[in-house]
C-alpha cells in the first residue's frame, strides 16, 4: 500500500496490529490514526498492551501482523538506516523517566544529543539547548543535581526535557502522571499541554488516569480486548453510553 492511500491529515496510522508474546495474545487486531497536532490519549486497564503498542510506533517492537506508517511510511518496511532517521521524529517520556543515576539532569538531557543528534552541534550549542529544554519544564536551576537528588515529579521533568532535547515532531508519553501525587500529577498534565501548544509536537499519552485524560486530550482511544475499542473526542467520551467504555470510567472512580 503506497502512501497515495493514507489520509494528509493522519501522521501515524496503525493498521491491524498484531502481537502475542509465548503464544498469549496482546494486541488482536489494532487500527488507528493520529492526527498532526492533536495530544491522543491511549486509555485502558493494566495488562491490556497499551504500552506495547506505543512502542511498536517507534519500532522498538516488531509486530507478528500489521504495520504503522509515519508520515506515510511503513516503518517495518524500511531500511534499518531510514527507521533511526524516522525515530529521531519522536521523543519519548518513558515510565518512570529512565534516567542515568550516574549523569546530572543537565547530561541526562545532553545524551541524545551527543548520541544521536546533528553532528554540526558544537558543545556550546548543545548546552544552550540543554538550558533551554530544562528552563521548558521549569527546572533551569537543577542541571547539576543527580537523579537521586530529585523528587519523582522532577525526574519526570528531566525525561521530558531529554525527550524534546532533539526537537522531535512526536512526543510518546507512557503513564507520565503514574506514581506521583494530584499537585505534582497537574504539574505533568500542564507541561503536557504547554509543550503541545507552544512546539506544536503531536502527542500520544498512555495512561490509566482519568482526571489527565480530561485535562489534556483532544481525542482518546479504548484499548480492550487487544483491540481499539472505542476512538473518539473528550466531549464525545462524555455523552457516549458505550458499557465497556463506562464501565472502564467508573471502574477509574471519574465522573465525566
Amino acid at each position: 500500500m503506497g502512501r497515495e492511500n493514507h489520509s494528509p491529515q493522519a501522521r501515524i496510522r496503525v493498521e491491524k496490529l498484531v502481537k502475542s508474546f509465548d503464544g498469549q495474545p496482546v494486541l488482536a487486531g489494532v487500527d488507528l490514526e493520529i492526527y498532526q497536532g492533536e495530544t491522543f490519549c491511549i486509555i485502558g486497564r493494566s495488562g491490556t498492551g497499551k504500552s506495547v503498542l506505543l512502542k511498536h510506533l517507534v519500532g522498538l517492537l516488531t509486530p507478528d501482523r500489521g504495520t504503522v506508517w509515519v508520515d506515510g511510511e511503513d516503518i517495518f518496511r524500511v531500511p534499518y538506516g531510514r527507521l533511526r532517521q524516522i525515530r529521531r521524529k519522536f521523543g519519548v517520556l518513558f515510565q518512570g523517566a529512565a534516567l542515568f543515576d550516574s549523569l546530572t539532569a543537565e547530561e541526562n538531557v545532553a545524551f541524545p544529543l551527543r548520541m544521536l543528534g546533528d553532528r554540526r552541534l558544537g558543545e556550546a550549542e548543545i548546552q544552550k539547548r540543554v538550558r533551554r529544554c530544562l528552563a521548558e519544564v521549569g527546572l533551569e536551576d537543577m542541571g547539576h543535581k543527580y537523579p537521586a537528588e530529585l523528587s519523582g515529579g522532577m525526574r519526570k521533568r528531566v525525561g521530558l526535557a531529554r525527550a524534546i532535547a532533539l526537537e522531535p515532531e512526536f512526543i510518546l508519553y507512557d503513564e507520565p502522571t503514574s506514581g506521583l501525587d494530584p499537585e505534582t500529577a497537574q504539574t505533568i498534565n500542564e507541561l503536557i499541554r504547554k509543550l503541545a501548544r507552544e512546539l506544536g509536537v503531536t502527542s500520544i499519552v498512555v495512561t490509566h488516569d482519568m482526571h489527565s485524560v480530561l485535562e489534556i486530550a483532544d481525542r482518546a482511544g479504548l484499548l480492550y480486548e487487544g483491540r481499539m475499542h472505542w476512538v473518539g473526542t473528550i466531549e464525545e467520551m462524555r455523552r457516549s453510553q458505550d458499557p465497556i467504555l463506562l464501565r472502564f470510567v467508573k471502574a477509574s472512580e471519574y465522573q465525566l
